[in-house]
């Protein structure tokens, strides 16, 4: 007779009604046992080592050799614009997208599922939230809009706090 796909073979059965009975008792009893509670903080699983997040960071305010550089060089009237662009740069959400599209790297599909050649690349949609921001602050083509001269004063610190 075959038993049901459901049904574990004897040698496990055991070990997951005693992983059970030691689970039951560990609720009821809790401290009681020795073993915190589930989902209760464990003092060897803080890390107390390792510095906050850079959220709400602004990367011009914390480089002033750049905001001298800038003023020094011409491009005064830009520093309001790096400054809103510093706030996006390292705000939650981009260092998010930032950590989503390192984690998702773009993959290519060069046929179709009938076989025919496609050559797609496939990004996830932090890649284009990425690129659609860099795009809207210009930083894809600063050096050939600018007036001629003043392209690295603009470029340079817009690539240095993105």
């Amino acid at each position: 007779m075959r038993r049901p796909s459901s049904a574990l073979p004897r040698r496990y059965a055991a070990r997951v009604a005693d992983l059970r009975t030691q689970q039951v008792v560990r609720e009821v009893a809790g401290d009681r046992t020795g073993f915190p509670p589930p989902g209760a903080d464990h003092a060897t699983h803080r890390v107390e080592n390792q510095p906050p997040p850079l959220a709400g960071h602004d990367p011009l305010a914390s480089d002033p050799a750049l905001s001298e550089a800038v003023d020094r060089e011409g491009a005064a009237d830009a520093l309001p614009a790096l400054h809103q662009l510093g706030a996006l740069v390292a705000s939650e959400e981009a260092r998010e997208h930032a950590r989503l599209a390192d984690a998702h790297r773009p993959v290519l599909h060069t046929h179709d599922r009938y076989g025919h050649r496609i050559d797609e690349v496939e990004f996830h949609p932090s890649w284009h939230w990425l690129m659609r921001t860099s795009v809207g602050w210009g930083l894809h083509g600063a050096p050939w809009v600018a007036e001629p001269g003043t392209a690295p004063t603009s470029r340079a610190p817009r690539a240095s706090t993105s």
